[in-house]
């Protein structure tokens, strides 16, 4: 989520190690960040702001919870913005990062632990009937918040600045955007609302297969089905996806005995 804001905004970044996996590695990344981080959460933002004089020591603060860090940055960083303009579309894009972290990244977490051979078919299928039901949630969400939302588009904007995304130079809309809202979840520009699904569509992807239920089926989702597709065809994303990926792999071949 935060590597795609942080792709976004075009700002560069020191990553501590850490290994990523579906299931925690806050551990690791606790380590990583020397104590600073309390709740040994990942992911977490070291910011280090130099101060003037040879005896000056540089202040630290650090960040966690990945809808604060993206806030700090679109705040501390507008350009691009992240955000909409009006107070209505921004609540709408809170709206759909929150249901992410509150609802459908738990359901989908539910599966973690039945990656591996020959999990229980009762709880398998137990727990994706409840990752569908939210992602029809989330249809209904993206239907209804889309429609008429301009999100980041030009005219939406403080001073009438540019907006990031895919759109051209004339403002329209990326490929594949729908009626509802230009295609992402919130207009026609990638906002913070979009910046937490890649990563878990994508483990949603590679983990159905592997326990026996089959590719997702997006078909009973169609703007979720659109979105997905849009997202996928966002540069920023297709960065941050192509380091995701392998680590995400080698995840799902550990827990199912292949390394």
């Amino acid at each position: 989520m935060v590597k795609v804001a942080l792709r976004a905004k075009g700002l560069a970044w020191t990553a501590l190690p850490a290994k990523p996996c579906a299931g925690g590695g806050d551990a690791a990344a606790a380590a990583g960040f020397g104590g600073r981080a309390p709740l040994g959460k990942i992911p977490a933002l070291l910011i280090v702001e130099p101060r003037a004089g040879a005896d000056s020591q540089d202040a630290e603060a650090v960040l966690y919870e990945s809808e604060v860090i993206n806030e700090w940055l679109d705040e501390a960083f507008p350009q691009p913005p992240l955000m909409p303009h009006h107070p209505l579309q921004r609540a709408k894009v809170r709206l759909v990062s929150r249901f992410h972290d509150l609802y459908l990244e738990p359901a989908l977490r539910r599966l973690y632990p039945l990656v591996r051979p020959s999990p229980d078919a009762a709880a398998v299928s137990a727990a994706a009937a409840e990752f569908y039901s939210r992602l029809a949630q989330l249809e209904e969400i993206l239907v209804r918040g889309g429609d008429g939302a301009e999100s980041c588009a030009a005219d939406d904007l403080p001073n009438g600045s540019g907006g990031a995304g895919a759109g051209g130079a004339d403002g329209a809309g990326p490929a594949g955007a729908t009626r509802h809202g230009g295609g992402y979840a919130v207009g026609g520009t990638l906002t913070l609302a979009d910046c937490g699904y890649p990563a878990l569509l994508h483990y949603a992807d590679i983990i159905f297969p592997e326990i026996g239920l089959g590719p997702v089926d997006y078909a009973r989702t169609p703007r979720v089905a659109a979105w997905r597709g849009v997202l996928l065809g966002d540069p920023h994303v297709q960065e941050v996806l192509g380091e995701l990926a392998p680590a995400a792999q080698e995840w799902v071949d550990s827990k199912m005995g292949r390394l």
